[in-house]
């Protein structure tokens, strides 16, 4: 597979050159892993994807590509940073498979192949809203990681959990890393709503954990938001909690 993946890099990489343009890019993606065994659709954004004509998977699963189309670019972003055209692929990961690389072809060359997880059905538990504050806050026993998104422009999801006194609680959110546009902030307060940690931009990376030890027993506010109060279909995540 390695060598698979680096005959395609190559390749891509020559063709841009002999073109003298920009290649493809791919700046976002979702849902942000697949399901094994069942089919499903990918969503792929980014620049020059409009064209697509082939698209290449490994190990082999069949793929098909569903639709190619402009995508808007929010007010006050630019489109080499979050893309402008956006392609749908139908692909059905093989059930013993963990991830998927993919690769879209273009008449005006490939982008970098983007490694897609691939996980059992029951591995999450998805969020549901309305979530947006404390008094809505989810109740969540952490123990399967959640799934979310930050579904619009200043919106929030908070969720309440368990915490035992002298146990650290470790807080970790999956996204800018592995496709998505959410810049995650994260945020610990207490029952009475005082906040006790926050955390962004943690690991070299645009994602953040945090870790307390609660001094007592009993309920926590754990919040979810955007570092730049936007969200939208490309702003999900995966959020895990563990003692």
């Amino acid at each position: 597979m390695k060598r698979w993946l680096a005959s395609l890099a190559f390749a891509a990489t020559a063709f841009a050159q002999e073109k003298k343009e920009e290649p493809p890019s791919v700046l976002a993606l979702s849902p942000l892993h697949l399901t094994a065994g069942e089919k499903g659709t990918l969503h792929l954004r980014g620049q020059k994807l409009k064209d697509a004509t082939e698209v290449r998977v490994t190990p082999d699963a069949a793929a098909t590509l569903k639709e190619k189309k402009d995508a808007t670019v929010p007010n006050g972003l630019e489109a080499k940073d979050v893309g402008n055209t956006e392609v749908a692929i139908e692909l059905t990961p093989p059930a013993d498979c963990t991830k998927l690389a993919v690769l879209i072809v273009t008449p005006t060359g490939m982008p970098e192949v983007r490694e897609v997880p691939v996980f059992p059905r029951d591995a999450f538990t998805a969020e549901k809203e309305p979530n947006n504050g404390f008094r809505e806050a989810q109740t969540w026993d952490t123990a399967k990681p959640r799934t979310g998104k930050i579904d619009g422009d200043k919106d929030v999801d908070v969720f309440r959990i368990t915490g035992v006194a002298g146990k650290p609680l470790n807080v970790r959110i999956v996204a800018a890393s592995v496709g998505s546009l959410l810049d995650p902030i994260l945020a610990i307060f207490d029952a009475e709503g005082r906040l006790l940690a926050s955390a962004d931009d943690t690991d070299g990376t645009r994602d953040a954990r945090l870790s307390i030890v609660p001094k007592t027993d009993g309920a926590f506010l754990l919040v979810v938001s955007d570092a730049h109060d936007r969200g939208g279909s490309w702003h999900e995540y995966r959020l895990e909690v563990s003692p």
